[in-house]
């Protein structure tokens, strides 16, 4: 039981710094629309199988009947999980609406087909079966949509070559809660005396496994794959007097000194080559607004630290082509 609780706490907080990421950021960029409605659409699914054989002790003696007087071993902890976590999602997808996003950051047709599909086949099973087999066939949604949300997840992170806007607490403490939900589910059946009762409940089983994979998957990307924070390339940006254009190697003396995210506009500070009265050049601050507009401030080079090695951090994004 203790292991279902520490599992519990892991996947709950889970879901917190990503929602605090977006707010604090008042933007979703660089996170999947898919992932966000397949998520809320999975949730739903986990909450009405947790909830439906926890709560309805006639539902639960219909699944023992069918399995040889075994369990599915949904516990209270199951169903805090499965409803906040539809709490958080729900707060996640409203974000989605209202704070800034990338033109691309659209919900894909397939997206819309998945969450239509599953709706119309739990309609189907209620209206044509029973009860009981809603619940059994959520759970198999649940697992469908779970990989399905994650996919698109991880091409947006690699077609970005950056997981920026992801939140990587998320994923550890998502990959804490997969390991700890197997451990329980292992040391339930251990207690039963029935090592096959851990598969008794292949929804929660499967949900561990495919998170673990796809944590592990985030996890390289972060740290491996993509560890630097984007940055955009600048081209032509003019100013008086003096000229500077940043890209990969700049060749004008420019130097990124600092890119910070606040409330949707991306501000970059940085210097270049220019005359000026005491021929020491001259420093830029640039603010970039989410239609790509922006406004420059020029100040003395002198009143700020030069940062050459921080040229490296400038890259290419042709994928958002993000060109001022």
């Amino acid at each position: 039981m203790a292991f279902g609780w520490l599992y519990f706490i892991a996947w709950t907080v889970s879901g917190y710094p990503q929602m605090l990421l977006n707010y604090y950021r008042k933007s979703v960029k660089g996170l999947s629309a898919d992932f966000v409605f397949l998520s809320t659409v999975g949730f739903i699914c986990y909450s009405l199988y947790t909830v439906g054989f926890y709560c309805f002790e006639n539902l639960q003696n219909e699944y023992k009947s069918k399995h040889g007087g075994n369990s599915n071993l949904i516990m209270i902890n199951d169903v805090f999980f499965a409803v906040h976590s539809l709490i958080i999602s729900v707060v996640i997808m409203i974000q989605y609406f209202f704070y800034e996003k990338e033109e691309y950051q659209v919900l894909s047709g397939s997206a819309k087909l998945i969450m239509i599909s599953s709706f119309t086949i739990m309609a189907a099973v209620i209206t044509f079966d029973s009860i009981y087999m809603l619940l059994i066939v959520s759970s198999y949604l649940k697992l469908a949509l779970t990989v399905m949300k994650y996919i698109p997840q991880a091409y947006t992170n690699y077609k970005r070559k950056s997981t920026d806007g992801w939140s990587v607490v998320n994923v550890l403490c998502d990959l804490i809660g997969g390991v700890l939900s197997c451990a329980q589910l292992l040391i339930d059946a251990v207690i039963e005396g029935n090592i096959r009762l851990a598969f008794n409940n292949p929804a929660k089983l499967a949900l561990a496994i495919i998170s673990v994979s796809f944590d592990i998957l985030f996890v390289i990307q972060h740290y491996i794959l993509y560890p630097d924070s984007p940055a955009y390339k600048i081209s032509a940006v003019t100013s008086n007097p003096g000229q500077s254009s940043l890209s990969q190697d700049p060749e004008d003396g420019s130097y990124l000194h600092d890119v910070d995210d606040f409330k949707g506009k991306r501000h970059i500070s940085y210097s270049y080559g220019c005359e000026t009265k005491n021929n020491s050049g001259c420093e830029s601050s640039l603010t970039i607004n989410s239609n790509n507009s922006y406004s420059m401030e020029l100040g003395d080079l002198n009143k700020s630290k030069r940062h050459p090695d921080s040229r490296s951090l400038i890259k290419d994004r042709n994928d958002h082509n993000n060109h001022i």
